[in-house]
């Protein structure tokens, strides 16, 4: 039965490696060209992705908390939060 433990751990690599062979066809025949736009974007999306994976649960919980006081101050009443 291993034949069926292999197919089972690696039956998800199919798709994986046409996209992987596809792009290394396309680049190296030179249909898709990488210029230095294409490295650019990769690293500003790694970057951003970081600064709101690190930064986006705080600021999301600062700005709800500073729209929560500037309601309180305009309608002059108190919010309740149910948790």
């Amino acid at each position: 039965m291993v034949g069926v433990e292999i197919c089972r751990v690696f039956a998800c690599v199919g798709p994986y490696t046409f996209g992987v062979g596809l792009t290394t066809y396309l680049v190296s025949k030179e249909l898709y060209v990488l210029e230095h736009e294409y490295y650019t974007g990769i690293s500003i999306l790694i970057m951003t992705v970081f600064i709101v994976k690190k930064f986006g649960p705080k600021f999301a919980a600062y700005l709800d908390k500073e729209i929560d006081v500037s309601i309180s101050k305009k309608f002059d009443c108190h919010i309740i939060q149910f948790s």
